[in-house]
């Protein structure tokens, strides 16, 4: 005759075993989920600083273009009153 040696079937000691191993990975589960929340986190800021370095490149570009321009039409003036004074 057979003892058993815990008051559970071989059935629910299996589950039993089951469920505790199982618990014993939630906790690990936990962890990686919050490594890749902050992973996450940390992409967003990544993202957002390359935005406003977008951003900023973008206004200085426009920046660039007015001085370009009146860098453009101080030259065609200059060039007019060279013109002038040549032909005095």
């Amino acid at each position: 005759m057979k003892i058993p040696l815990s008051p559970l079937s071989d059935t629910e000691h299996d589950i039993e075993i089951f469920a505790c191993f199982c618990l014993d990975k939630v906790p690990a589960a936990g962890n990686k989920m919050g490594e890749i929340s902050g992973g996450q986190k940390r992409i967003r800021e990544g993202q957002k600083e390359v935005r406003e370095k977008f951003e900023e490149t973008r206004e200085e570009t426009v920046k660039l273009e007015e001085e370009t321009n009146l860098i453009s039409q101080q030259s065609a003036a200059n060039q007019l009153r060279l013109d002038l004074m040549f032909q005095i």
